[in-house]
């Protein structure tokens, strides 16, 4: 017995040795705190409000800090931080308790104070930190905590940046020009992603900036911001913006190895000489005739005409006599649509000597520039626009933007807000293409702005993009953790869940969380699950879900710790069999969207539309309900759109039915006609002008009408026979 007590008193002193120790681990200062305040200027005789942001340093969360101004020249009067309570010991000493600021973190404390009638040097506060609540063994934060307090005040308006302009886009580089309302440095950011990594910049102080970024890759979309800074220090900075450098051109080289029989004769080496006569400085609304004169000491055999400045060659239309050493001639361009047109000819002689001329400007403009219909994309993925004509998408997310464009634009922005979004012309399809990203969640309202060859700009409503809040992962007590959300979908075939390739589609899959704790997904159709995972915390899966469009994921998760021990640094979690299942939800915001499309109640306007077979115009259409879709060949979804198209006609005969293809060229709609074996009345509207009355950005869309002509309906996006049945009735 006596033995048992001595060994429970033994038991007892080590389990109080462990505990004092823990204790005493327990309430170890903290490791380090660092940080700045802002103002760093006040005005005397004022009534300011310092800011002070502080890192803690430490894994041990900070529960007690007390800041001291460096001098009776500042008065304390106020304080608060989330969570914690300020106290005022006196006019230069504040401590905040009764909180936690938890470790490897960040926070903002608050401080109102008075400053006297005197103008004082920049003085540092003192900001001390415990993990103890009574303030014992605290720590010297350190970093800028300077605060003068001046008799003048100080400019503290940033310079405001206009006029943000993209030009001389090249395989390797553009040309970025601003204004500011006041001379300031001129700073680009730039980079592939919105991370940049790469500067340029400019000290001099100048109000109209133009900054130079060389040495980019060719046919690659680039992140950049501006930046510019006053005299005094005062920056501003963009959001970011995109731009898309030209594509690489390539050059086909072929060698010929030929056995021939040479008879020596004299060789003409000599020239022919050709020449415009006709005056192009001009604007033209319809293709001219063009002349002009060539000669040869020899004789003149052929003359050629190049409309995009030598890539292709067609022979002029009227020669003069072959062989002569004199000669005129002329031609006129079979050119339709609006453009600058860079004209060249060339002369050959007798013995094949070629020579071209310089190259020549042909500005047509019919109609001012206007943009048609857009596409928004990540990878093959279609961002499909709801019934409201909504785009959605996940801030921060890159989307790329194909438009068409009628009247000859050679320059293309987006704008939204601040935002500028360059946009580059594909030469051999003619489509104009970029990148969109928005940094901050929102309803954005895209406008395009677009400039032809006359200078006659046009800006124009394109698209409503809401940009969603990103996915977040958070620790239970509301705090980022470093997770990796990966995403799984079912593959039918194999009958089980795969990891989903999201590099098809720009995105990551896994991917690791930011330091917001955010990721960022846009799924295509198909049934999914998510799993997340963070070291030191209990797995979590989403419930499985299905989409039947692209759609954007942003659910958020909050972990809980794993069980398990502490040593030091180092964490050992205990086994846990336990699966926790959170049920997946879409995203819940809600915003004033556009409303009814302006068209509805009202007449088309008059046009005449033509096909081999048919003629359209908004009187044939009367005495019969009538649905109109337009469409676009280069949108993938235009092919089972006319088959659905198709379906109905067949069983609403008395229902008129046509399809119309935007800014797309007679011929053009012949072809794809012929090439599916549609029998559905498909008609071109190629300079795009029924669309812009009905203010219709996305395809396919389709118009509704009564036997009256007048508008009852506009719907947007791909539509089946029984929705079209269903919009036809409601």
């Amino acid at each position: 017995m006596p033995k048992l007590r001595l060994f429970a008193c033994l038991l007892l002193v080590l389990v109080l040795v462990i505990f004092n120790f823990a204790s005493k681990v327990s309430k170890a200062a903290i490791s380090s705190c660092d940080g700045e305040v802002d103002p760093t200027t006040v005005l005397i005789n004022a009534s300011p409000n310092l800011t002070f942001t502080l890192n803690n340093n430490d894994s041990n969360a900070i529960v007690w800090l007390k800041f001291t101004a460096p001098s009776s020249n500042f008065t304390i009067t106020d304080g608060s931080a989330d969570g914690m309570t300020a106290t005022i010991d006196s006019g230069t000493v504040i401590r905040f308790t009764s909180g936690n600021f938890p470790g490897s973190s960040t926070k903002d404390f608050n401080v109102s104070v008075s400053t006297g009638s005197s103008a004082v040097a920049a003085a540092s506060w003192t900001v001390q930190a415990s993990d103890s609540s009574d303030g014992s063994n605290p720590t010297t934060c350190t970093g800028s905590f300077s605060v003068a307090i001046s008799s003048t005040p100080a400019d503290v308006n940033p310079p405001t940046i206009s006029s943000l302009t993209i030009t001389d886009v090249s395989q390797t580089s553009v040309k970025i020009t601003w204004t500011t309302d006041e001379a300031a440095t001129s700073v680009v950011n730039y980079g592939t992603t919105a991370s940049y990594g790469s500067t340029k910049s400019d000290s001099t102080l100048v109000t109209s900036h133009s900054v130079e970024v060389t040495g980019l890759s060719s046919n690659t979309t680039y992140h950049y911001s501006i930046q510019s800074a006053d005299a005094d220090g005062n920056s501003t900075e963009t959001n970011d913006n995109t731009f898309v450098s030209s594509k690489a051109s390539t050059t086909v080289t072929t060698t010929t190895t030929t056995t021939t029989t040479v008879t020596k004769t004299a060789t003409d080496t000599s020239l022919p000489a050709v020449s415009i006569t006709t005056d192009l400085s001009g604007v033209f609304s319809q293709s001219p005739t063009i002349s002009g004169k060539a000669s040869d000491d020899v004789g003149v055999t052929q003359v050629e005409y190049s409309i995009d400045g030598g890539r292709n060659w067609l022979p002029v239309d009227d020669f003069g006599a072959i062989g002569a050493k004199s000669t005129t001639f002329e031609f006129t361009p079979e050119i339709i649509d609006d453009g600058n047109y860079k004209i060249k000819v060339r002369a050959t002689d007798p013995s094949g000597n070629k020579v071209t001329s310089k190259e020549y400007t042909l500005i047509i403009d019919r109609l001012p520039p206007q943009v048609g219909g857009a596409l928004f994309s990540l990878g093959p993925m279609i961002l499909t626009p709801d019934s409201s004509g909504v785009i959605k998408t996940i801030t921060g997310l890159d989307t790329s933007v194909t438009l068409s464009a009628s009247g000859g634009p050679v320059s293309l922005d987006l704008f939204s807000d601040s935002q500028l979004f360059s946009m580059v012309k594909n030469v051999e399809s003619g489509f104009w293409k970029g990148v969109l990203s928005f940094a901050k969640e929102g309803t954005f309202f895209l406008t395009t702005k677009s400039v032809d060859g006359a200078q006659n700009i046009t800006e124009e409503k394109l698209a409503t993009i809401i940009s969603l809040p990103a996915g977040k992962v958070m620790a239970s007590g509301d705090y980022q953790v470093e997770a990796v959300v990966s995403v799984f979908i079912y593959e039918p075939t194999l009958g089980k869940f795969l990891l989903w390739d999201g590099e098809a589609f720009g995105q990551e899959n896994p991917q690791k969380t930011d330091a917001d704790g955010a990721y960022k997904l846009i799924l295509p159709s198909g049934k999914y699950y998510l799993d997340v995972s963070a070291s030191g915390f209990k797995g979590v899966r989403s419930s499985i879900f299905e989409l039947n469009k692209p759609t954007p994921v942003n659910q958020n998760f909050v972990l809980e710790k794993s069980l398990g021990i502490s040593l030091g640094g180092l964490f050992i979690g205990l086994p846990d069999f336990r699966s926790r299942v959170d049920e997946f939800e879409t995203s819940q915001l809600t915003t004033e969207l556009l409303g009814d499309n302006k068209a509805v109640g009202s007449v088309l306007p008059d046009f005449v539309l033509e096909t081999q077979e048919t003629t359209v115009s908004n009187i044939s259409i009367l005495g019969k309900p009538t649905v109109i879709s337009f469409v676009s060949t280069w949108v993938p979804t235009t092919s089972d759109q006319i088959g659905a198209l198709e379906a109905f006609s067949q069983d609403y005969e008395s229902v008129n039915v046509y399809a119309v293809a935007e800014q797309e060229g007679r011929s053009k709609i012949e072809t794809f006609k012929k090439r599916g074996g549609y029998k559905l009345n498909i008609v071109a509207d190629p300079d795009g002008l029924l669309i812009q009355d009905l203010g219709i950005r996305h395809f396919p869309s389709h118009v509704f009408l009564d036997r009256k002509g007048v508008v009852q309906k506009v719907a947007v996006g791909f539509l089946t026979k029984d929705e079209l049945v269903d919009n036809l009735l409601d």
